[in-house]
């Protein structure tokens, strides 16, 4: 983002002071609890301009595919529930059995 400000390729209309102090005020390696604030503003800016200006990667939706595959088999895998099954002549199967009729 710094890159495109210093070719000249981004600018403001109108003026946002807050974002313009974070602006000034971030470095790579900005202490978010020294500093007692998160630059909000600034990494607002940054998203915007990722999302307007990238260009999304070919065969990226293959990568959500995957993910989505990886869940689903995840899913599956999952142990079920254990069903428990009435031993005849226990009370449980005789209820279980007067309940089917």
């Amino acid at each position: 983002m710094a890159a495109l400000y210093q070719q000249g390729r981004a600018h403001h209309i109108g003026t946002f002071p807050q974002l313009e102090d974070q602006m000034t005020n971030f470095t790579s390696d900005i202490d978010r609890v020294a500093a007692g604030y998160s630059p909000d503003r600034v990494d607002a800016l940054v998203w915007a301009f990722t999302q307007l200006l990238v260009e999304p990667m070919k065969g990226e939706g293959i990568y959500e595919w995957y993910r989505q595959q990886a869940e689903a088999a995840a899913q599956r895998s999952r142990p079920q529930p254990v069903q428990t099954v009435p031993q005849p002549g226990s009370m449980e199967w005789f209820e279980a059995r007067n309940k089917q009729g």
